[in-house]
């Protein structure tokens, strides 16, 4: 339960050695590499340039990358339900070594890849020009002049579209009622678009009328088609037909060619991480200070491996390692170190925010608290046991699995494990399934007990729990923030930011445990004699004024650190506004108790039937699964609301950069040593 204290290291070496140093740091990774920028032997030391081999490795890597997308595109790997689990397929030093060997070859099937997309690109362009000059062909089939035809020695031709659906004698009526088209002229209807309403035409004028003609056929809606068509249409579409086909043969044949490269798929995989690993190293080897003989590079690494990173390469290499503490008031980089069910929440604290170097890791105790409320929202046994079970399983299964979907999975285990233990103290499983299924198919009903009380029959209670519990979440932020004063050795802070609000708070809170609102509302409550009266609201005013008094402690101006601290005070009616959010714990573990009633209800309906029981499993199954996934998804979101804004607010900054050591970010395969 840790934030990893880091120590700052210093590696000189020979510049010989620079390469396989750099390869043997990678392949621990362990050491986030930092240059100092400012450099007093800046005329000795200087940078090498390694821009253009990073780029050609990048390049290398890109163009294998999508050369693999290319492959999948036309001949997908056959992956099975589970593989996301299995992780990434591992390989032995040696048989990388074989790979790294064959790169070149690699980097020719990749070139050869894209140009034969490229080609099939194009191809798949024509296709779909000519297969659009088809269709807007079929208009004009029955059209038996060529489409470059104009008219004859005493007459001009013209065709295209109305874009109005109408009849032959429709379109003599609107021609003679427009009253402008040449009386020595005729307009035909060959074809109507069903679809589009559109009629394609061909219309008849004598020379010298073409102008006035034209007019007319466009002041009732004419277009020209926009497909030239030279010849007979007909003879047109026969062309373009088989020029179509010799199109999609050569489709097929370019499809073919690219899926023959699938065995070159794994070849193609390990390329890609061997030039991404080289682009990366080369990238580190240009931010190095080196002399004519020497190099030096400096970052951070764990101090836990500290002496074990440093051995491992004095021993191979001829260098001279330095390590120092982090100075104070110097922020490192931060990994966290947690074990048992913390670990499981440590991406639940990242995507908050990583503690600074210094500050309190909050995984552990969040662990407690996280799942506790997330098992309260959901609350059902059987829900819970299923999830527990399934991730269980799914962790043994696949051993190999990625961290990240680890942990997740962990943390959904244990998720599931709280669940269960609120399921049974509330006496949900499958909400009432087993009386609902001993009185419907059994004619006896037999009630399963709750160990502590039943949430549909007695909500206050729960509301009431929910409210106390949420208080001593947040008070255990308050605490935290007073451990982290008083480690830093700030006892006086602690006293006025911590102290002052637990008096106010205490007074406020037995005040209200013991008024005759809170009796009535939840039918319980404390007796507190006059005296003791007089103690809490003594408590109460002077948390109130020693918060007034103190808040703005650090200003000089006293009616400043009045108004500041009448401002810190008015923070009470945030502690009210979040105390009242874990009202959702009632909200949500009631919304599951309910609709899992409902879904029994509406299984067991038609139980007289027939097939009664088989609609009642189909009824159940699929509910449940509903109803299973909408609470867990909102369970998981509103715990996660509680840990970030009700919990972390009472102590929590963040703001910590990750560490992120040089390593092989490998991306399709895993190296064996």
């Amino acid at each position: 339960m840790a934030v990893l204290q880091m120590k700052k290291i210093c590696i000189c070496a020979l510049k010989s050695e620079r390469k396989p140093i750099l390869e043997q740091i990678q392949k621990y990774g362990v050491m986030q590499v930092c240059q100092i920028e400012d450099q007093s032997g800046e005329d000795f030391f200087r940078k090498t340039e390694t821009q253009t081999s990073q780029a050609g490795f990048e390049r290398n890597a890109t163009n294998i990358e999508q050369a693999l997308e290319i492959l999948d595109s036309q001949c997908r790997e056959e992956k099975g339900m589970f593989d996301a689990f299995r992780g990434k397929p591992t390989m032995n030093e040696s048989e990388f070594a074989e790979v790294v060997r064959r790169r070149d070859e690699a980097v020719r099937a990749a070139d050869v890849l894209l140009r034969l997309n490229k080609q099939l690109t194009a191809k798949q362009l024509d296709i779909a020009k000519l297969q659009g000059q088809i269709e807007a062909i079929k208009p004009w089939l029955a059209m038996d002049v060529p489409g470059l035809t104009t008219g004859t020695l005493r007459t001009s031709y013209f065709y295209g579209y109305i874009q109005e659906k109408l009849s032959q004698e429709e379109l003599y009526r609107k021609i003679e009622e427009n009253g402008t088209f040449p009386e020595a002229s005729d307009v035909r209807i060959f074809y109507t678009d069903e679809k589009t309403g559109l009629i394609s035409i061909a219309g008849f004028c004598m020379k010298g009328d073409e102008a006035v003609f034209e007019s007319a056929l466009r002041s009732i809606g004419f277009t020209k088609p926009p497909v030239i068509i030279r010849s007979v249409p007909e003879k047109s579409l026969e062309k373009w037909n088989a020029r179509l086909v010799t199109f999609v043969e050569e489709e097929q044949k370019l499809i073919d060619e690219i899926r023959s490269y699938a065995d070159k798929r794994q070849l193609l995989k390990c390329a890609a991480d061997y030039f991404r690993a080289r682009a990366e190293k080369y990238k580190v080897l240009g931010e190095l200070y080196q002399s004519h003989h020497t190099f030096f590079m400096t970052g951070y690494i764990p101090k836990s491996i500290e002496e074990e990173f440093v051995s491992s390469i004095e021993d191979k290499f001829q260098t001279a390692i330095a390590t120092e503490d982090v100075k104070e008031g110097e922020e490192a980089p931060v990994l966290l170190d947690n074990d048992g069910i913390a670990d499981s929440l440590e991406g639940i604290v990242e995507s908050f925010g990583l503690p600074k170097s210094k500050e309190f890791d909050p995984s552990a105790l969040m662990a407690l608290s996280y799942y506790f409320l997330f098992g309260l929202m959901l609350s059902d046994a059987a829900y819970g046991f299923i999830m527990f079970a399934a991730c269980f399983a799914m962790i043994k299964a696949f051993p190999k699995m990625e961290k990240g979907l680890r942990k997740s999975l962990k943390m959904f285990m244990f998720c599931g494990l709280s669940t269960t233990f609120w399921g049974v103290m509330f006496g949900g499983y499958f909400g009432d399934a087993v009386q609902v299924i001993s009185r419907t198919f059994f004619g006896k009903e037999v009630a399963v007990k709750p160990v502590w009380f039943d949430p549909l029959q007695e909500p206050m209670k729960l509301l009431l729990a929910s409210l106390c519990i949420g208080l001593a979440h947040m008070l255990l932020g308050l605490f935290i923030k007073g451990y982290m004063l008083l480690k830093d050795k700030k006892y006086f802070d602690c006293f006025c930011d911590v102290g002052f609000w637990l008096m106010l708070l205490a007074g406020l809170i037995l005040m209200l445990a013991s008024s005759d609102m809170f009796q009535s509302i939840f039918g319980i409550g404390i007796q507190i004699p006059a005296t003791g009266q007089t103690v809490i609201k003594a408590l109460a005013i002077v948390g109130a004024a020693g918060i007034v008094f103190t808040a703005g402690r650090r200003k000089k101006n006293w009616a400043l650190r009045i108004a500041l601290g009448l401002y810190d005070l008015y923070g009470i009616s945030g502690w009210l506004s979040d105390l009242l959010s874990y009202s959702r714990l009632l909200a949500l573990g009631l919304a599951t108790g309910v609709i899992a009633k409902v879904v029994n209800l509406m299984a067991a309906m038609p139980s007289k039937s027939p097939v009664g029981p088989v609609v009642f499993i189909v009824v159940f199954i699929f509910g449940h699964t509903l109803n299973m996934g909408i609470n867990l998804l909102g369970a998981y979101v509103h715990t996660n609301r509680l840990e970030y804004v009700e919990y972390f607010g009472k102590f929590y900054e963040g703001g910590g950069e990750s560490f992120k050591p040089f390593k092989l970010n490998n991306r399709y395969v895993e190296i064996e040593e």
